[in-house]
C-alpha cells in the first residue's frame, strides 16, 4: 500500500463532488466517520457536525437495527472482498426519516489504519415500487385464488416462457389445460367468437407483444367486450380482462386473465347509451352543489337546449344562469321556479318521495321548449342525488292536443248526449202523437157505431198513425242494428229499372197527396243489371226522397237522376269482375238546412231547429241510417244545401253488373233515320232520351211545351220530314200528354205511334189515353232498355198499347187449410181473420211442439201450408220447422212453412231460411205482402 495522509483522500473525494464517507475501521470491525461530502449531507439532511454527532462515535447508529449485523459482518470480513463490496440497507436521517440506500464500499489501508470510502446511493423510491410490484404480485396471486371458482375462466399466463401455468373456471373449453401454450389459448378463443371484428379486436388486444407493450409503458391492465359461444352453448357477451405483474422471483412477467359473462353489464350500457340518452337529454350526478354530467353532449341538442356549458360545475350556479333567465315569464315566477329546483326544496321533497319532478316552460330566442327535471335520490346523509333532464315540447304539444282532442271528444260526446236527449224528448212526443191518434180514432169509432162512413173515416185515420208508429220504432232498431255491426249486405242480382220503379210506385202517393212535381230521369246507364242488396238500395232511396217530399212543401218539385259514369278500365275490371261507377241525385227546391246544420246532417240524432220544420215529425235517424249503409256499399254520400232554397244529395256508388242479360240489339231498324219528337217540360228528361234515340238510330229532337209540340208535328208535316214518332210525358206545365195526342192526332192523322211516359199510376189513365190515340205505355225514370222495347211494341202493336201486368194482391184460398202457429192469440185472431175472409181453413198451435204434433198426427196432404211464429215458449219456430223436415213421412216433411214472425231483419230471414223455412213474412203483417207471399207458395 502506498504512504498517504488522510486529508490527501479528503481532497481527493471532495474533489469527486459525489455523495460519499470516507471510514476508519477498526480490528473489531466498527467504524467510525471521518468525513462526509456536501451531497452526502443533503441526504441525510444535515450538516457533516450534524452526521458526525449523530453518529456519535460508531456509524451503526443511523443504521436500521435489522441492517447492523450485514453491515458489521462487511467491515469484519473486508479482507476477504477483493478490497471491494456493496450492500442495500436502510439508514436513518438527522430528521428522522428512512433511507433505502445502496452502498458501494472501496477498502483502503493507509499507516496501519484501515479506511473504507462509501458511495451512497438513495435507493428509496425504487424499493418502494419494488415493494408495491410484489406487493401487486402477491395480490394478484391471491385474486387468482379468489376467483377461480366464480369466473368462467380464469388463466395465469407467463408472457415471457408464452406458456399457460393455470387455468381454471366454471365454464372451461375441453381443450383448455395448463402447461398448453398461449397460442392453443388463443386459436380455442378465437374459433367460439362469430364476428370477425371481435376476432381482430381479442388478437390485436390480447397478443403476448401487445400485452408486453402495455405493461412496460406502465398500463398493466387490459380489457375487451366480445360476443363468444361458450363451452356450455350458451351464447352471451364476454368481458376478456388481463392484468399484468413481474414475477420478483424470476422477473417473468406474469398475466391473469378472466373471462367473465357481460351480458348484464352490456344491456346496462346499451340502456345508459341509448336509452336514457335517448330519453333525456342529461343525465347527470349532484353533490354537495357540484354537479357533473354523466350523459349528454350539448352539440348534439337541438335548438331550445339549456344544457350546462361544462360538464362539471356549481348546481346552483348552473340553475341561476342557465335556467331561470330562459324561464317563460307568462308561465313561472322567477324566484318561486329558483325556489322549487333549490337544494334544500329537492332534499326535502326527497324525504318523502321519489321521483321528484319539476317542469320548466322556457323562452329560448322566441321559441317556447318544456324542459323536465326528474330528480332521484343516491344517499340522503351524503346529499348525492341524480338529475335526469329531458325535452318534453313535442310530448307537451302531443299531450295538449290529445287534450284538445279530448275537450273536442267531451263537447261532441256532450253534444250527442243532449242530441240523444232531445231524441227521447222528440220519441216521447213522436210516438205519443200517432199512439193518441190511434186511442183517440178507436174512442171515436166506438162512439160512431152506427156511423159506417164515420167509422171507415176513424180506421183510415188509425191505420195511417199505426204506419207512422211502426216506421219510427223501425228506425230506432235499424240504427242500433248497424252501430253494433249486425247488418251484412246481401247481393243478388238486380235491375235498376225495377228498382226505380218500384221506388217511384211506393213514393208517388205522397207526392201527389202534397201536389208536387217529381221527375226521375237516366243519363247514360249502360249496365241495368247490377249486384247488390236491393232492399238496402231501397231503403236508402225511400229515405232520401221521404226526406226530401217531407221537407218540400206543397206544390213544390222533386227529381232524381241516375247516371252512370266513365271509370278508368283499371277501375272497372278489379279481380275479374267488372263494375259501373253510378251517381243517383235526389233534388228538392224544399226548405234547405243551415249551414252548421248541413256538417251534421248525417249524425244520429240530429234534427234542426227551426219554426219551419218544428210540426214535422222524425227520429233523427234517418239520414244516419242512410250514411251507414252507403258506408257499407263502400259509396260516399254528400249533401248540397241552402236554406229556404232546396237540398241535394249525392250517392256514388260502385256496383258489380252482370254481362250477357242484354241480348236486343241497339238500334230498330224500322225506326232507323226516323224523325222524332220528344216532348217533356223537364229538360234533363229531354236530354238524356235523346240520346237513347240517337242510339237506336233515330234524329231526335225535343221540346219542353205541349203547344209547341203540336205547332211543330204540323209544321214537320207541311215541310215533307213528318215525324216518325212521338215521346210526350203526361205532366206538362201548358197542358197534359193526353191533350197534345189529341191534338197531335187530328193535325197530323194517326199513322205516327205515340209513346206515353209518365211517373204516375197509369192505369187510372188508360181508358182516356186510348181514346186520345196513345200506343205505348213507358214509366218514369226511362231507362234505354224499356224505352227500346215500347218502341218496338208501339210500331207493331196495331194501334193497341202494351201494358204491364199488374201485381194483384187478391187470391182465393177457398178450401186451402193452413195451419197458423203462435203463442199470443191476439195475433191468432188477427190472422186468422185475414185469411178466413180470403176463404182459408185456419187450425192453430200455441207453440212449436204443437205444430209438430199436429202435422204428425194428421193425414198426409191435410195442410197446405204452415205460418209459423218463431219466439213461442216450449219449442221455437227454428226447430219445430228442422223436426217436420225431419219425418219419416216425406208428404208431411215437405209441407210449406212460412215465417210470420216480429224478427224482422235480414238476418232473421236468413235463419229462417236456414231452418227450412220457405219465406219469411214481418209483423205486423202487411196485407198485400202475405197474399202476394202465398200465392207464390202456393202456385196460384
Amino acid at each position: 500500500m502506498l504512504d498517504f495522509e488522510p486529508d490527501f483522500y479528503k481532497r481527493l473525494f471532495c474533489a469527486l463532488d459525489n455523495n460519499a464517507v470516507l471510514m476508519r475501521v477498526d480490528e473489531d470491525g466498527t467504524y467510525y466517520p471521518v468525513w462526509c461530502s456536501a451531497e452526502f449531507c443533503r441526504m441525510m439532511e444535515g450538516t457533516e457536525d450534524d452526521f458526525i454527532r449523530l453518529e456519535n462515535g460508531s456509524a451503526m447508529n443511523t443504521v436500521h437495527p435489522d441492517d447492523r449485523e450485514a453491515v458489521s459482518y462487511l467491515f469484519k470480513n473486508h479482507h476477504a472482498h477483493d478490497g471491494s463490496n456493496s450492500l442495500t440497507i436502510r439508514k436513518t436521517t438527522v430528521k428522522g426519516h428512512e433511507l433505502h440506500v445502496c452502498i458501494h464500499y472501496a477498502f483502503i489501508k493507509e499507516g496501519g489504519v484501515q479506511y473504507a470510502y462509501c458511495s451512497y446511493f438513495d435507493v428509496s423510491e425504487l424499493k418502494e415500487q419494488q415493494a408495491r410490484s410484489e406487493q401487486m404480485y402477491e395480490e394478484l396471486n391471491k385474486e387468482f385464488d379468489s376467483i377461480a371458482d366464480d369466473r368462467l375462466t380464469v388463466v395465469r399466463a407467463n408472457l415471457n416462457t408464452k406458456i399457460i401455468e393455470t387455468i381454471q373456471g366454471m365454464d372451461i373449453y375441453d381443450s383448455d389445460r395448463s402447461g398448453m401454450t398461449v397460442k392453443e389459448l388463443f386459436d380455442v378463443r378465437l374459433a367460439n367468437m362469430p364476428l370477425a371484428a371481435d376476432r381482430k379486436k381479442y388478437i390485436e388486444t390480447f397478443n403476448i407483444d401487445a400485452l408486453l407493450h402495455n405493461y412496460y409503458n406502465g398500463d398493466g391492465i387490459v380489457s375487451a367486450v366480445i360476443f363468444t359461444h361458450r363451452q356450455s352453448g350458451k351464447q352471451c357477451f364476454i368481458k376478456y380482462s388481463a392484468t399484468m405483474r413481474k414475477d420478483p422471483t424470476t422477473d417473468d412477467i406474469i398475466a391473469l386473465g378472466v373471462e367473465t359473462e357481460y351480458n348484464s353489464q352490456k344491456v346496462t350500457e346499451v340502456l345508459n347509451n341509448k336509452v336514457l340518452a335517448s330519453q333525456f337529454d342529461m343525465v347527470c350526478y349532484i353533490v354537495d352543489d357540484k354537479y357533473g354530467v354523466v350523459i349528454g353532449n350539448a352539440a348534439n341538442i337541438k335548438k331550445g337546449s339549456i344544457f350546462p356549458k361544462e360538464h362539471n360545475g356549481n348546481y346552483t350556479d348552473y340553475i341561476q344562469k342557465q335556467v331561470i333567465p330562459f324561464a317563460d315569464t307568462n308561465q313561472h315566477d322567477r324566484l318561486e321556479l329558483f325556489e322549487s329546483l333549490s337544494l334544500p326544496r329537492i332534499a326535502s321533497e326527497l324525504e318523502e318521495n321519489e321521483p321528484y319532478i319539476v317542469d320548466v316552460t322556457c323562452d329560448i330566442d322566441g321559441g317556447i321548449y318544456n324542459k323536465r327535471f326528474v330528480f332521484y335520490l343516491v344517499d340522503q346523509e351524503a346529499k348525492f342525488y341524480i338529475l335526469l333532464k329531458s325535452d318534453i315540447t313535442d310530448l307537451f304539444r302531443t299531450q295538449k292536443k290529445q287534450n284538445d282532442l279530448l275537450t273536442a271528444a267531451l263537447a261532441e260526446a256532450n253534444r250527442v248526449n243532449a242530441a240523444k236527449t232531445s231524441f227521447l224528448s222528440n220519441m216521447s212526443h213522436d210516438i205519443r202523437t200517432p199512439m193518441n191518434a190511434i186511442i183517440g180514432f178507436t174512442n171515436l169509432a166506438l162512439q160512431n157505431r152506427s156511423d159506417m162512413e164515420k167509422i171507415m173515416e176513424y180506421l183510415g185515420k188509425i191505420k195511417t198513425s199505426s204506419n207512422h208508429l211502426l216506421s219510427l220504432i223501425n228506425d230506432v232498431l235499424e240504427m242500433s242494428r248497424i252501430e253494433s255491426g249486425k247488418i251484412e249486405l246481401d247481393e243478388t242480382e238486380c235491375r235498376l229499372p225495377e228498382i226505380l220503379h218500384d221506388l217511384n210506385t211506393i213514393i208517388i202517393g205522397q207526392v201527389e197527396a202534397k201536389q208536387q212535381e217529381l221527375n226521375m230521369d237516366t243519363l247514360n246507364v249502360r249496365d241495368e243489371y247490377i249486384l247488390c242488396d236491393k232492399l238496402r238500395l231501397n231503403q236508402v232511396l225511400i229515405n232520401l226522397l221521404s226526406n226530401a217530399i217531407k221537407y218540400t212543401p206543397n206544390g213544390g218539385k222533386i227529381s232524381v237522376r241516375v247516371e252512370q259514369k266513365e271509370i278508368p278500365e283499371s277501375e272497372a275490371i278489379k279481380n275479374g269482375q267488372r263494375y259501373g261507377s253510378y251517381e243517383i241525385r235526389v233534388k228538392d227546391n224544399g226548405i234547405g238546412m243551415g249551414e252548421e246544420f248541413a256538417k251534421r246532417v248525417f249524425d244520429a240524432f240530429e234534427r234542426e231547429r227551426n219554426s219551419t220544420v218544428s210540426g214535422i215529425q222524425g227520429t233523427g235517424l234517418g239520414m244516419a241510417i242512410t250514411k251507414k249503409i252507403v258506408d257499407l256499399m263502400g259509396g260516399t254520400i254528400s249533401v248540397k244545401t241552402k236554406q229556404n232554397e232546396g237540398t241535394e244529395f249525392i250517392v256514388c256508388v260502385n256496383f258489380k253488373t252482370v254481362e250477357g242479360k242484354e241480348t236486343r240489339d241497339n238500334k230498330i231498324l224500322e225506326l232507323s233515320g226516323i224523325h222524332a219528337l220528344v216532348v217533356d217540360d223537364d229538360f234533363n228528361i229531354c236530354d238524356s232520351t235523346m240520346k237513347m234515340l240517337v242510339q237506336m238510330g233515330m234524329r231526335p229532337e225535343w221540346t219542353l211545351s205541349g203547344k209547341e209540340a203540336v205547332l211543330r208535328a204540323k209544321q214537320a208535316k207541311e215541310i215533307g220530314d213528318s215525324y216518325g214518332v212521338y215521346i210526350i210525358d203526361l205532366k206538362l206545365h201548358d197542358i197534359n200528354g193526353i191533350e197534345v195526342t189529341r191534338q197531335i192526332r187530328k193535325a197530323v192523322g194517326s199513322e205516327s205511334p205515340i209513346l206515353l211516359i209518365t211517373a204516375y199510376d197509369w192505369p187510372t189513365i188508360k181508358n182516356e189515353a186510348l181514346e186520345a190515340g196513345i200506343n205505348a205505355f213507358c214509366n218514369k225514370p226511362v231507362f234505354f232498355s224499356e224505352l227500346h222495347d215500347a218502341l218496338s211494341r208501339a210500331i207493331g202493336a196495331a194501334g193497341t198499347p202494351t201494358e204491364a201486368s199488374e201485381n194483384s194482391s187478391q187470391i182465393d184460398l177457398s178450401g186451402k187449410r193452413i195451419l197458423l202457429v203462435d203463442d199470443i192469440e191476439l195475433n191468432q185472431e188477427i190472422a186468422k181473420t185475414i185469411l178466413e175472409e180470403e176463404g182459408a181453413i185456419i187450425d192453430t198451435a200455441c207453440n212449436g211442439q204443437e205444430a209438430v204434433d199436429t202435422i204428425k198426427n194428421a193425414a198426409a196432404n191435410t195442410y197446405n201450408l204452415v205460418l209459423m211464429d218463431v219466439q213461442m215458449p216450449v219449442m221455437d219456430g227454428y226447430e219445430a220447422t228442422r223436426q217436420i223436415r225431419a219425418l219419416e213421412d216425406s208428404e208431411k216433411a215437405k209441407v210449406p212453412i212460412v215465417a210470420m214472425t216480429a224478427n224482422a231483419f235480414d238476418e232473421d230471414r236468413k235463419a229462417a231460411l236456414a231452418a227450412g223455412m220457405n219465406a219469411h213474412i214481418a209483423k205486423p203483417i202487411n196485407i198485400p205482402q202475405l197474399m202476394n207471399v202465398l200465392k207464390e207458395i202456393l202456385g196460384m
